[in-house]
């Protein structure tokens, strides 16, 4: 079963996800204190957090950097709620690591979704980047690695001619050694993980209906629609158009 962990002071709004989640058959742990949400993750490590910023901002956001820099917990999808729907509030929060934000008052299907669609995000993307072979032993070092290579090529995803060079620069790392790393851990050539990577982001804003598709193709690197197009269909099995038309 799908586990999520909440944490806020707002009784109403507990109610409200919890019940917003019973319906879907997904459990939730709720936390009483930023300190027990941290140790709960750490000990239960569900698949996605939920923090709400309401009332106690800079321990929320204290909490959300705690659990982004230590590798146990530094990949489960993190969804910040603030006091009200701000654009400067979701900024905020996505510039501070969070995967998503919602303000209140909270849109009962918006957040199943959203919620939804992260975490299913994850679970592609722990299977595609699938993480080390069975054989193979994985070290705090190799996850903080990746973590760094997953965050270089989120903050690149719209630049068309990202490649091993970026990351040469900013891990200090050469060319062979980044490129064996990535493979051994993934069982992918770097070139290929940044490929999968855009497409999982684009299917999440296709879901989100973030753009028209052209839109999106640009956002996650492509500059040619009928490629991206094609890649996303060899990938999913299925069309962009296909999957937007699922979505409305």
């Amino acid at each position: 079963m799908i586990k999520v962990l909440v944490l806020g002071e707002d009784g109403p709004t507990l109610e409200r996800i919890n019940g917003i989640f019973a319906i879907q058959h997904i459990r939730t742990m709720v936390a009483a204190s930023h300190e027990e949400a941290y140790l709960q993750t750490l000990d239960r490590k569900p698949d996605l957090v939920i923090i709400d910023s309401s009332s106690q901002k800079k321990e929320a956001y204290a909490l959300l950097d705690r659990l982004r820099t230590n590798v146990q917990t530094l990949n489960i999808p993190i969804v910040i709620i603030g006091a009200k729907q701000s654009q400067d509030l979701e900024l905020e929060a996505l510039r501070a690591g969070a995967d998503d934000f919602m303000g209140k008052p909270l849109h009962d299907e918006k957040l199943y979704l959203r919620t939804r669609n992260l975490i299913d995000l994850r679970t592609r993307l722990s299977s595609s980047v699938s993480l080390i072979p069975e054989n193979e032993k994985v070290t705090s070092k190799d996850e903080l690695f990746l973590k760094q290579v997953m965050d270089i090529i989120e903050r690149n995803l719209d630049k068309v001619e990202f490649e091993i060079d970026d990351f040469v620069r900013e891990l200090g790392y050469s060319r062979s050694s980044i490129q064996k790393k990535v493979r051994t851990l993934t069982g992918k050539t770097t070139s290929n993980l940044i490929r999968d990577y855009r497409l999982e982001r684009a299917k999440q804003l296709i879901d989100q209906n973030a753009g028209n598709l052209t839109e999106v193709a640009a956002m996650v690197g492509f500059n040619s629609l009928s490629y991206f197009s094609n890649c996303y269909k060899i990938y999913f099995g299925t069309s962009p158009m296909r999957t937007k038309m699922k979505g409305m």
